[in-house]
């Protein structure tokens, strides 16, 4: 893995459990040695990537920066943002916007209608490929090739036992 990945993966630390992260963290999760992490916090600190807080590392200003960014320019919800509102006012249902990332589904857009059922996800947090009707529209969508790539990455052996079995 080269040293951007490796840098870029100190942002999969942050979870809503986990607002703030540390060497400690980095270390123990990722596998890096004390050197390393520190040269990452000051690298994405300097950039205004992180925040340096009492207790550890924040996310920074220039990540709310990249936020307003896409969500006032990004092409995908420029040309969305009508034909979701039309949606939503012809239906009174919810409607989503959603991409394809690794190996989740990220909802860009959420515009909630008049119904009161539960909308699918949180805009920003990824959504596993396995866990939502959102994510089963995309994977209906993607190529053989990278249906198996996916399978291959994510079966479990041991579900996959009685697969075309009856069980009784």
């Amino acid at each position: 893995m080269n040293s951007l990945r490796r840098l870029l993966r100190v942002f999969d630390l942050f979870r809503p459990e986990q607002p703030v992260i540390d060497v400690g963290i980095i270390c123990q999760e990722l596998g890096y040695t004390p050197a390393t992490a520190y040269r990452y916090l000051r690298e994405l600190g300097d950039a205004g990537f992180l925040k340096r807080l009492p207790r550890g590392y924040a996310l920074g200003p220039r990540i709310v920066t990249l936020e307003h960014q896409m969500a006032n320019y990004d092409p995908l919800l420029a040309c969305s943002r009508d034909l979701v509102d039309r949606l939503v006012d012809d239906t009174d249902l919810d409607a989503l916007v959603s991409e394809w990332h690794g190996d989740s589904v990220v909802n860009v857009l959420i515009q909630r209608g008049s119904d009161v059922g539960p909308v699918g996800g949180d805009r920003g947090r990824p959504i596993d490929l396995f866990h939502s009707a959102t994510s089963r529209v995309v994977l209906a969508y993607l190529l053989p090739r990278q249906i198996r790539r996916i399978y291959d990455a994510h079966a479990i052996p041991s579900r996959l036992l009685h697969l075309g079995v009856a069980l009784q």
